[in-house]
């Protein structure tokens, strides 16, 4: 999927436009920009839009997490949530939409950019490739051989098998999450998303994956069990 039009949904103009300053100077021509929800319907009904980039609080009735239900239900847009904080409520509100991707303000221009390409280049490989931006070039990753992937500020090191150093990739461990289209994949703590058939061994505080020792989070033991005690 060439991302031809974007739409930005963002009610502080200052950053919307910038966005779209930016966004233009990477090539993407084509850029709309609403500050309400009511803006957003009108773009998205006059307008073949190819991505919309969310800002989850709008500062009025609608929420963009209200505008993704739509995007899904009506439209099967792909969407981005922006928001200066992502509480785990929010996360999980958001998370039921089934957005491809999460962004925390201030925003990384470079991020920005990572995630929009990464999104276009997976939306049309197979379910078992990642396509990952490293710099100027691109790698498909096979992710049954992904061992994990660790949170590492703003970047990620994702670790593969018969590999002695990880992938660094400038993007989050939430936007790898949201394009890695696997079950076998769980969070099992803030920093790490794992490839549960990977796991040697485990008990109620960690994991144990290519003899590497990962910690289980508090607030994600309980899913993280269970699911790894149905495998």
């Amino acid at each position: 999927m060439k991302l031809s039009c974007i739409l930005i949904v963002e009610d502080d103009v200052i950053i919307a436009k910038a966005f779209a300053h930016y966004l233009i100077q990477k090539g993407y021509e084509n850029i709309k920009i609403a500050r309400t929800f009511s803006q957003a319907i009108a773009c998205i009904n006059e307008f073949s839009i190819d991505i919309a980039l969310l800002d989850i609080n709008l500062n009025e009735k609608n929420s963009g997490i209200d505008l993704a239900k739509i995007l899904v239900k009506q439209e099967n847009i792909p969407f981005v949530f922006i928001s200066s904080h992502f509480d785990d409520e929010t996360i999980e509100r958001a998370r039921a939409t089934h957005p491809n991707g999460f962004l925390t303000k201030p925003i990384n221009k470079d991020t920005l950019y990572t995630t929009l390409e990464m999104i276009s280049l997976n939306s049309r490989d197979a379910d078992d490739v990642l396509i990952i931006k490293d710099g100027y070039s691109t790698i498909r990753l096979d992710i049954r051989k992904i061992l994990f992937i660790e949170a590492d500020h703003v970047y990620v090191n994702i670790y593969l098998e018969n590999k002695n150093a990880p992938i660094l990739v400038r993007n989050s461990l939430q936007n790898l999450e949201q394009l890695i289209h696997s079950s076998d994949f769980i969070k099992i703590h803030r920093k790490y998303l794992i490839h549960t058939k990977k796991v040697e061994k485990y008990n109620s505080s960690k994991v144990f994956i290519n003899g590497t020792e990962l910690p289980i989070g508090t607030t994600r033991k309980k899913n993280a069990l269970k699911l790894l005690g149905s495998l």
